[in-house]
């Protein structure tokens, strides 16, 4: 089954604080993270980059974990008395640089930052809160990209089948080749040698030469069995993007060499719009997890 590495999905627990995990991920190589964590909770990276490396492969993960507490939920709350005094003496130096006079108010420094400080909830009692979240996030983005991940399955799909198709033309092409080939070369040889009768085992000798010069078979029974192992990935559980990738590379391969070796328009036409094809396909993949 094939999943994209783009998608969406937030997950929200509560206990004794409420909990909120949201993860994007987009296309990477490899498995990535860039994880945000609030301030006194940077132990839940660990946590974060367990659960995701569980469920992801591949591809950019970005995790906004937030932890909100309730408004109903009685806290202690003390003061740092020594930034409060460190605020105080700032002040006192500011009015001694420029001459003015500043008379601090309580409350004007109450104020500042830090300087409150609520009583936290210790994040080993909220990890199970965040796993739980985290579960929920993950259910929700892995839903998101399998469905993303079906669409671009069906996609592929249909270009396969069109691949398939034209390699099926090619293999009705080639001994049209061989056949106009031999027609080209007796016409030429009794324009050449005219009232002299024409060698027909010398020609039969060059014919099969060509044609064993211009003989595609191996290659596009190796294409039918790539085209046949692209659809038979796509069915497979786990990371398939990499296979999908080999074997693209594998079919530009078999391509090449029918375009080189056909001697044909008509075959040298139908291998274009196979690498047409082709490069819409890599385009998807390179989506696919």
């Amino acid at each position: 089954m094939a999943f994209s590495m783009t998608g969406y999905g937030m997950g929200v627990a509560e206990d004794k604080v409420r909990v909120t995990v949201e993860i994007k991920t987009v296309n990477h190589r490899y498995l990535d993270f860039f994880i945000r964590v609030p301030r006194g909770f940077m132990s839940f990276e660990d946590v974060v980059r367990q659960e995701v490396s569980q469920r992801l492969h591949r591809g950019r993960a970005e995790i906004v974990v937030t932890v909100e507490d309730f408004a109903d939920t009685n806290r202690t709350v003390t003061i740092d008395w020594g930034l409060v005094k460190g605020y105080e003496a700032a002040l006192k130096e500011l009015e001694k640089t420029l001459g003015i006079h500043y008379q601090a108010r309580g409350e004007h420094i109450l104020q500042q930052p830090d300087v409150l400080i609520p009583e936290s909830v210790a994040p080993e009692d909220v990890e199970p809160t965040l796993r739980e979240a985290m579960h929920r996030a993950l259910d929700n983005l892995l839903a998101m990209r399998a469905r993303e991940g079906e669409a671009l399955a069906q996609d592929i799909l249909q270009r396969v089948a069109k691949l398939e198709a034209l390699t099926q033309q090619l293999r009705e092409q080639a001994p049209k080749v061989v056949a106009s080939y031999h027609q080209k070369l007796k016409e030429r040889v009794a324009e050449l040698v005219q009232q002299v009768p024409v060698d027909e085992e010398r020609l039969a000798l060059e014919v099969a030469i060509f044609a064993d010069k211009t003989n595609v078979t191996e290659e596009l029974v190796r294409l039918d069995s790539h085209l046949n192992q692209f659809r038979t990935i796509l069915q497979q559980e786990g990371p398939i993007g990499r296979k999908l990738d080999f074997l693209i590379q594998e079919i530009q391969r078999e391509l090449n060499t029918t375009a080189s070796k056909a001697n044909d328009s008509t075959a040298s036409q139908l291998v274009v719009e196979g690498k047409a094809e082709l490069e819409k396909i890599r385009e998807q993949v390179q989506n696919i997890e």
